[in-house]
């Protein structure tokens, strides 16, 4: 059948001699190209620290998202910075603890610079 997946070609999705930053970035291209959202992608690859945190109380939907995928993805604790765009859209996301410092502006004329460490 033409139409079905060789999935043989994913594997091996990760590789011990690559580093952790390509071995996410392989997982990432995968998850997006498979229909995931960048964002959506980075919740699921790098969740945040969402147990007992007062300010999610009340949002039910977010804990029930990282609480379906948490048997994904172990949680990852950085550090890093995460920077991402589908062309329309640009995120970023620092490690569950906070330790990689980043700064971004937006100039007069629309463009979003972010830089760190």
């Amino acid at each position: 059948n033409s139409d079905s997946a060789d999935i043989s070609k994913l594997d091996p999705l990760s590789s011990k001699k690559n580093s952790d930053s390509a071995n996410l970035d392989e997982a990432v291209t995968l998850a997006i190209r498979a229909g995931k959202t960048p964002m959506e992608t980075f919740m699921i690859m790098v969740p945040e620290a969402y147990k007992d945190q007062p300010e999610l109380a009340d949002k039910q939907e977010i804990t029930d998202f990282f609480d379906y995928y948490s048997g994904l993805q172990e949680a990852w604790d950085g550090p890093a910075l995460l920077v991402f765009s589908d062309g329309r859209k640009l995120g970023a996301s620092l490690d569950r603890n906070g330790l990689r410092p980043a700064r971004y502006l937006t100039t007069t004329d629309g463009l979003v610079c972010m830089m760190s460490e």
